[in-house]
């Protein structure tokens, strides 16, 4: 059962690392750097000369591959930021009584003091400056070229904000919106709105991972802060050379994070936010659980009862906050099925209609059997 001490290099990424003897295949940290970065510069490059290619081609749909590559990017950023950040840790070692060594602790075989660290060094902050800062730096650049759309052309229920314009209070389902008409920023804020994602600018954008799902009002930024957000509890916290450290500032960010999620509630459905809100419990409970084990305040207590108070908590609060969501899950999930079972469906007429074209093939007989 080795082989699953190397199971979290799914988690990071590193797909060789879970079958075992595939170290021989490339050496140490430094490897795992530069494959990892160089290979996402290459699939950057690659997504970018298609698209262009598809573009000058007159392909209208040229721009899916810009959205791919925006997806990519948005699941692989943090794995290669922490993949980087792990550069900037090194540990020092009492060699002898009068000679201290100081290595990477990531790969312990890299010398800190050494002119290859140093160019090591000088790398990982380059790539600094391209991943974790770049990425979110461009995302927040385009998206903030589109606030302007999604606010002009958000959507209460399928109702386009000009019909909202035109509405008088005398409309009974609008009127709950209409409170203020003139203003347009408590109606962007409304529960209600979403993101039009049927606007012909919108549509055929490949940030739309980026703000579908999102209200109007934070479109133009929350995704951003989240990634802002994962990459300081993946990458910033790697800056920290203690516990005491690490656990201030990974609780700073969570606290903050929290915060701001219950205040803002930027998902356009319920269910999301409550999902949302689970991951960020979920964070904070797992830096309570190393306050309560680094403090050695139960001593005198099993910790296994400690771990089943907390378990029962965290149960606990999963049912406060998906119980309510229940039904609204329920319901997306028959949405699937049913589209699945559409999709079935008309396949099934296509190939039935390919069959009929056929001289001796009895399609009433095929009915029939289905």
């Amino acid at each position: 059962m080795d082989w699953l001490s190397n199971f979290d290099g799914i988690v990071t990424f590193e797909f060789l690392a879970i079958f075992p003897g595939t170290d021989c295949l490339y050496k140490g940290y430094i490897w795992s750097l530069m494959g990892k970065t160089l290979a996402a510069m290459a699939f950057t490059a690659i997504c970018l000369a298609l698209y262009y290619y598809k573009k000058r081609s007159g392909d209208k749909m040229a721009w899916r591959v810009l959205k791919k590559l925006v997806w990519v990017s948005k699941l692989l950023l943090p794995a290669i930021s922490l993949t980087i950040s792990r550069t900037f840790r090194c540990n020092v070692y009492d060699e002898d009584e009068s000679t201290e060594i100081k290595v990477l602790l990531v790969d312990q075989s890299v010398d800190c003091d050494s002119s290859d660290y140093q160019l090591i060094f000088v790398y990982a902050i380059i790539m600094v400056v391209l991943f974790p800062v770049g990425v979110p730096l461009i995302w927040l650049i385009k998206l903030h070229a589109l606030r302007e759309r999604f606010e002009a052309t958000g959507k209460v229920q399928g109702v386009t904000r000009e019909t909202l314009k035109d509405a008088t209070a005398s409309d009974s389902d609008l009127a709950p919106h209409l409170n203020d008409k003139n203003d347009d920023h408590d109606r962007a804020s409304s529960s209600k709105m979403v993101v039009d994602m049927e606007d012909p600018v919108l549509s055929d954008s490949p940030l739309q991972s980026l703000f579908r799902g999102i209200k109007p009002r934070y479109a133009a930024y929350y995704e951003v802060f989240d990634m802002t957000r994962r990459l300081a509890l993946t990458c910033g916290t790697m800056v920290a050379d203690s516990l005491a450290g690490f656990v201030l500032f990974s609780l700073s960010v969570a606290m903050l994070s929290l915060l701001a999620h219950t205040q803002l509630l930027p998902f356009d459905t319920h269910l999301m936010d409550n999902m949302n809100s689970v991951a960020h419990w979920q964070v904070l409970i797992a830096l309570v659980v190393l306050l309560i084990r680094d403090a050695s305040m139960f001593e005198d207590t099993e910790y296994e009862i400690v771990g089943l108070v907390l378990i029962a908590t965290n149960l606990l609060m999963l049912c406060m906050l998906l119980i309510p969501v229940v039904p609204q899950l329920r319901a997306e999930i028959n949405k699937v099925i049913d589209g699945g079972k559409t999709a079935m469906t008309k396949r099934r007429r296509q190939t039935m209609a390919q069959l009929s074209s056929i001289p001796g093939v009895h399609v009433s007989h095929l009915i029939k059997r289905h």
